[in-house]
């Protein structure tokens, strides 16, 4: 199995609605927004992937953050 390289300075926040998602990378000043539907979440997962964060944060808003958490722990971190 290949490895992803992780680029440890790179941090992604993710605040979770119930329609969309907004990820913001700090270091690179990138701002993007996806809707919160299986669609708009592998959307996301592939802007994500580009960049090889070395983490994400997630906010917790009552099971809605729960698809997008699911999704980067199988695509972004796999194991």
């Amino acid at each position: 199995m290949m490895k992803t390289k992780i680029n440890q300075s790179i941090k992604i926040s993710l605040d979770t609605g119930i329609f969309q998602l907004d990820i913001y990378t700090r270091h690179l000043d990138i701002y993007f927004t996806f809707s919160n539907d299986w669609k708009g979440i592998y959307e996301a997962i592939k802007a994500i992937k580009k960049h090889q964060p070395g983490s994400i944060v997630i906010e917790a808003t009552g099971c809605l953050e729960m698809h997008i958490i699911v999704t980067c722990a199988k695509h972004v971190y796999p194991s």
